[in-house]
């Protein structure tokens, strides 16, 4: 019989899900190593604005994961994904402030990682229009 304090399968797939979405943000604002044969030089400031809305993009949909699954994670889940998030959000802060693009805004888009999601229920980016 397994010891009920042994993490689930879900729970290793859960962990692993919310590590690829962390790396993929951190290899889109130059913190990770890039797979062998890609990349190489510095990107280009163009390079590095799209690079960053990538950034912008997985650290949302951590945000989404972390609104949609509240009230449902153990502890020890909910305080690794709220301790990544606020990890990531100051990175992304620092990447963008270095590229030259001020206090963490990479364009005109609605939705700020360095903004914690608003408790009203509604996803982040939305009624701000």
């Amino acid at each position: 019989m397994a010891d009920e304090k042994s993490p689930d399968i879900h729970t290793f797939r859960f962990l692993a899900l919310i590590d690829s979405l962390r790396h993929a943000a951190t290899l889109f604002m130059g913190e990770a190593e890039a797979p062998e044969g890609e990349g190489g030089s510095a990107p280009e400031p163009e390079k590095t604005r799209e690079s960053l809305e990538k950034a912008r993009h997985y650290i949302d949909f951590l945000a989404t994961l972390e609104v949609k699954t509240r009230g449902n994670l153990s502890d020890p889940e909910k305080r690794y994904l709220d301790d990544l998030l606020a990890a990531l959000r100051l990175k992304f802060v620092d990447a963008a402030e270095k590229a030259g693009e001020g206090a963490g805004r990479t364009s005109g888009a609605d939705s700020d990682p360095a903004r914690e999601p608003e408790e009203s229920g509604e996803e982040p980016g939305e009624g701000e229009r």
